[in-house]
């Protein structure tokens, strides 16, 4: 996780423990870094996290994360940042098969990053090769 500063400034965050299952759910615990001092909620641009990016399957159940489906904690967390909020992962839920012998075929579907704006209303997708295009032409 990080979070951009309106001067520029990059937070980094530390990484998010491994999901868990709970209730049927699967969690990823997370949070974002602490604003520096001196700064406040309003001086944040941009917050980044990342969803997990693997299908879990745990007891016969898989569970996939999607970038494009905030969690219920995204939706109720980051609109008080007043800022624009990106999330990265897969852009879709994935999607399991079982095999005859228990094992499981996983189909992911391809990873990139969601745009949404402060109120996690959805603005743009895009996909990790047009990231890594941005990327590249930015610093050329």
């Amino acid at each position: 996780s990080a979070l951009v500063m309106k001067d520029g400034t990059v937070v980094n965050g530390k990484e998010g423990a491994i999901p868990t299952i709970a209730d049927g759910f699967s969690t990823a615990p997370s949070s974002l870094p602490a604003i520096p001092y001196g700064k406040t909620v309003s001086d944040v641009e941009v917050t980044i996290h990342s969803h997990p990016t693997e299908i879990q399957v745990e007891d016969g159940t898989a569970y996939p994360h999607s970038a494009t489906l905030p969690s219920a904690v995204d939706k109720t967390t980051l609109p008080q940042y007043g800022a624009t909020n990106i999330i990265v992962g897969p852009l879709g839920q994935g999607t399991t098969t079982r095999n005859l012998d228990g094992s499981f075929n996983k189909s992911q579907t391809t990873l990139g990053a969601v745009i949404y704006n402060s109120s996690m209303v959805e603005q743009v997708r895009l996909t990790q090769k047009a990231v890594e295009r941005i990327i590249k032409n930015s610093i050329q």
